[in-house]
């Protein structure tokens, strides 16, 4: 594993092609991107997946971590590998971090696609109170209020009927769970976290997509995104929420691919 800043970070490559960066949300790790979403993308694509500081086989130092701080791993992780720009997707906390690297590290950024994300949590428009007041909880360094139910909240309800029970052994079968320093620390960094006024500086093309039944950043969220950041485009999936990607991977995938490489050609 490369030594990225303070830590060894955990990463594996998939395919040939321009460069794709995956970043996954709040406590997921590489493992979460299902082999759907890899091969949805790896024939066009040469796709990094990794696992953010605090999950997987990531390093997990109990320092305080903050959104540029993982921005900086992810663009330190590129140099190390020898990509110097690339398409970058972030999911919901990925999203955050995908966000800062736009802003902060222009030049290795060759397009955005934002799904399932905010600019800010603290300014959040219509999320659940209850599942913001459990990462708040954890940000204190409480995990009591942490549950599977919470987690399945992340999906819509007809697709939840379909799949809980799939869903639920996924979790209970996953070979790096994400410790609780990882937990906290994380929820730490997005808490702290706001780009609303920066949004305008983005110039990457940008692709921002949400499930219209997200209740943890709803819908709304996506559309102050889709206004602020320059000449970026929105798309609302029907009947999908937060976990919208898992949920139609081949419609979602489909939408992505055409976007990049669009900004390819």
């Amino acid at each position: 594993m490369p030594k990225v800043n303070d830590i060894e970070m955990y990463y594996e490559v998939h395919g040939e092609g321009t460069p794709l960066v995956l970043i996954q949300g709040y406590g997921g790790s590489s493992t979460d991107w299902i082999p759907e979403i890899i091969q949805g993308f790896e024939d066009e694509f040469k796709v990094i997946i990794f696992d953010n500081r605090g999950t997987g086989q990531s390093d997990k130092p109990d320092v305080e971590y903050s959104i540029k701080m993982m921005a900086d791993d992810v663009t330190c992780l590129m140099e190390s590998i020898g990509i110097q720009r690339a398409h970058v997707l972030g999911l919901s906390m990925g999203g955050v971090i995908a966000q800062e690297m736009a802003i902060s590290y222009p030049d290795r950024v060759r397009s955005l696609v934002l799904c399932s994300t905010s600019c800010s949590v603290k300014n959040m428009i219509g999320a659940s109170e209850e599942f913001w007041d459990v990462i708040e909880s954890n940000a204190r360094g409480d995990l009591s209020k942490m549950s599977p139910e919470l987690i399945l909240s992340a999906y819509s309800p007809d697709y939840l009927q379909a799949n809980r029970e799939r869903i639920l052994r996924n979790m209970a079968a996953s070979k790096h769970p994400t410790p609780p320093v990882g937990l906290i620390r994380q929820a730490q960094a997005t808490l702290n976290y706001d780009s609303y006024d920066r949004l305008p500086d983005i110039k990457a093309p940008c692709l921002v997509l949400v499930g219209e039944l997200d209740i943890i950043a709803p819908p709304e969220n996506s559309r102050v995104l889709a206004e602020r950041i320059p000449h970026a485009r929105l798309k609302i999936f029907e009947n999908t929420a937060h976990m919208f990607l898992y949920e139609i991977t081949d419609t979602a995938i489909q939408e992505i691919v055409d976007f990049l490489l669009e900004v390819d050609s």
